[in-house]
């Protein structure tokens, strides 16, 4: 049998977001690393505390961009895309795992868009020669 975590029924009744945090984190705790846990937590955490009553269904996207507002106000554009990206992935697995009806109320283009990841700068790479009369010059520097 193993760590298999048993599938619950949506069609008797609709699912919490406490209980879906729940079965989430429980399959986690046994399937992923601890760092990944970790870095889920405080937005999955907020996530609970704001919507731990509502029904998972019952969540629309203009709920979810105003609490991924809120909680990336102020942050880089890559952590405002690493938020979202975990919320995204929470819902992903609920509907991957138990409810495959469920609309996933990130998966929608606004959305994708403002919190897209922006590209990051190439690194500039320097000419073998130039590092070495960098290194030089500098090693002068320290002799004198």
């Amino acid at each position: 049998m193993g760590n298999k975590i048993p599938k619950i029924s949506f069609r008797r009744c609709l699912m919490k977001v406490s209980q879906a945090i729940q079965y989430w984190a429980g399959y986690h705790k046994l399937h992923s690393k601890k760092n990944t846990l970790r870095a889920y937590h405080p937005t999955i955490s907020k996530f609970g505390h704001q919507f731990q009553d509502r029904e998972l269904q019952s969540l629309s996207p203009d709920e979810i961009l105003s609490f991924l507002t809120r909680v990336t106000e102020g942050n880089k554009q890559l952590t405002k895309h690493t938020r979202y990206s975990y919320l995204s992935s929470f819902f992903n697995f609920i509907k991957s795992n138990n409810d495959s009806s469920l609309q996933n109320p990130c998966a929608n283009q606004m959305m994708r868009k403002l919190f897209k990841n922006t590209e990051i700068p190439p690194w500039k790479i320097l000419e073998k020669d130039v590092v070495d009369e960098s290194f030089s010059e500098r090693s002068n520097r320290e002799i004198d």
